[in-house]
């Protein structure tokens, strides 16, 4: 990315041109939106999004294993609780209480879900 003296932090070049309505422009070290289609030339800018993280909980054995790990350094522990963050690249995993379980598979049970309720159910019989 390009640094651009005069550009507030947390925002980002996209182009110089006329300002479409809707867009941000930068016009004298301040961030303007254009209501019409702009006659002159500007620094097309748009805000920079946050990063988004995604966590999934882990065990305190899972933590610890991954902690002693030197390359691993997207692990946290929360209040107790063991966290590992989930890549891009990954699919996240759903963790339920067993209370939640119990819920969902009595509202399945009124949709006749029989595959899921069956999982839920071999789950359910070790807590």
């Amino acid at each position: 990315m390009i640094e651009i003296e005069g550009l507030p932090e947390g925002w980002k070049a996209v182009a110089y041109r006329r300002p479409i309505k809707g867009e941000q422009y930068l016009h004298q070290a301040i961030i303007w939106k254009a209501f019409i289609n702009e006659g002159y030339p500007c620094l097309i800018v748009e805000k920079i999004k946050p990063r988004r993280i995604v966590l999934e909980e882990i065990s305190k054995e899972e933590y610890h294993r991954l902690f002693n790990d030197e390359r691993c350094s997207d692990i946290y522990n929360m209040r107790g609780s063991y966290w590992r963050e989930v890549k891009e690249t990954e699919e996240p995993k759903l963790s339920l209480s067993v209370d939640e379980c119990k819920e969902a598979m009595r509202k399945l049970e009124t949709f006749n879900v029989t595959d899921l309720s069956v999982k839920i159910c071999r789950f359910l019989k070790d807590k």
